[in-house]
C-alpha cells in the first residue's frame, strides 16, 4: 500500500515538474492525493494556466492552522506570519482578555490565528468584501472561535467609517455548533445603498435566517456590548502601487482580488487613510501591527507619526524583508 502511495506521488510529481510555475512538485503531489479529490487532470490544466493550487484545492496553511481561501479572498501568506510573531512579542500574557480588530480580513487569517493564540480573546474582522467576510466566517466555524468573533463590511474611505464601527452594537457567544446556521448578518449603511438584502446574504452553508436589511448597523454572530477601544489593531491593506500591479506574477496578479492588491498611486493610499481615522479606535495602551511592502517603512512611519503615533518596532519576514510595523500612541 505505501509502496502504490509512494509511487502516485512520484508520478504526479513527475507531471508537476513539466509546468514551469510549479516550484515544489513533490510537495504539491503530496497535497494534491490528500486532498482526495479526483479530477487529477483538471487540477493539472488549472496549474498550467498558473492558477495557485491553493485556489483550486480551496485550502492555504498559515501559523498551525488551515484556512478555506476562494477567488474572493487573498492567499494568506508566509510573510504575514511575521505579524502574529509580533503580537504574541508585544502581548505575552496568552490567557490577556485582549480585543482584536482586524481591518481588511479577508480569510481572517489574521484575526482567527490571534483569536486562536489568545483563548480569552475577542475580535472584530471587518472586509470591504461580503464574498470575503462569508469565508471568514466559515473559518471562524472550522477553527472553533466564531463565539469570539464577528465579522461587519465596512469600507474605510466611507465618511464616517470610525463612527460606524464604533456604534455598532455587538455580542459574542454563539455556541460553534450553531454558528454556521444561525448567524444573523444585518447590512450596514454601505451594503444597504447597494440593495444588498437579506434574501441576498441566504447561505445554507454560512449565512441564514437574515433579518431586517434596513437597520443601520451590523451584526453578525450577534451579540452585544460596547467593544472599542482595542488593544490590538492588525492589518494588511493593499500596498502594492496601481502601476505594478501589471508586473505581478500571473498566479498573484490573475487569481487575488485586486481589491486586496492595489494600494492606489503610490501604494499608501490605505495607509494614509487608516493613519487619519484610526486613532479613536485603539486603547491608550494598545498596538497597531501593520504589514507593509519592500522599501515602505520610511514612508508608513512618516504617515503615522504625522497622525500622532510612535514606531515601536520593525521586524523581518523569513526573507530578511522589514514586514511588520509596530506602532503606539505617542506621548
Amino acid at each position: 500500500m505505501a509502496k502504490d502511495l509512494s509511487a502516485l506521488v512520484q508520478n504526479l510529481a513527475s507531471r508537476l515538474k513539466e509546468i514551469d510555475s510549479v516550484e515544489a512538485p513533490m510537495l504539491e503531489a503530496k497535497w494534491i492525493l490528500q486532498s482526495g479529490r479526483l479530477d487529477i487532470e483538471e487540477i493539472l490544466a488549472r496549474r498550467k494556466r498558473r492558477e495557485p493550487l491553493s485556489k483550486i484545492l480551496q485550502s492555504r496553511g498559515f501559523w498551525a492552522y488551515d484556512f478555506k481561501v476562494t477567488k474572493d479572498t487573498l492567499d494568506p501568506r508566509a510573510d504575514s506570519e511575521t505579524l502574529i510573531d509580533a503580537v504574541l512579542r508585544h502581548f505575552p500574557e496568552k490567557e490577556a482578555s485582549l480585543k482584536v480588530l482586524d481591518l481588511g480580513t479577508g480569510t481572517g487569517c489574521l484575526l482567527l490565528t490571534v483569536l486562536k493564540e489568545y483563548p480569552q480573546a475577542f475580535g472584530i474582522g471587518t472586509d470591504k468584501s461580503l464574498d470575503a467576510l462569508k469565508v471568514a466566517l466559515e473559518n471562524a466555524v472550522s477553527l472553533e472561535v466564531s463565539s469570539r468573533s464577528f465579522f461587519t463590511l465596512c469600507d474605510w474611505f466611507e465618511k464616517d467609517w470610525v463612527q460606524r464601527l464604533e456604534n455598532l452594537e455587538i455580542s459574542f457567544g454563539l455556541s460553534e455548533g450553531k454558528a454556521a446556521k444561525e448567524a444573523d448578518f444585518v447590512s450596514s449603511e454601505k451594503a444597504e445603498s447597494s440593495k444588498v438584502t437579506a434574501a441576498d446574504l441566504k447561505n445554507e452553508s454560512v449565512f441564514s435566517n437574515g433579518q431586517d436589511s434596513s437597520c443601520k448597523k451590523s451584526v453578525l454572530i450577534s451579540g452585544e456590548g460596547a467593544f472599542f477601544p482595542a488593544d490590538i489593531i492588525i492589518s494588511n491593506p493593499p500596498y502594492i502601487p496601481t502601476r505594478d500591479i501589471e508586473g505581478l506574477q500571473e498566479e498573484v496578479r490573475d487569481y487575488d482580488p485586486l481589491l486586496s492588491l492595489d494600494g492606489g498611486k503610490d501604494g499608501l493610499a490605505c495607509y494614509r487613510r487608516l493613519a487619519e481615522t484610526i486613532r479613536p479606535l485603539l486603547k491608550t495602551s494598545g498596538r497597531i501591527f501593520f504589514e507593509i511592502g519592500q522599501g515602505q517603512e520610511e514612508q508608513v512611519a512618516s504617515l503615522m507619526r504625522q497622525n500622532g503615533f510612535a514606531l515601536e518596532a520593525a521586524y523581518k519576514d523569513l526573507g530578511g524583508i522589514t514586514r511588520c510595523l509596530v506602532f503606539r500612541l505617542a506621548g
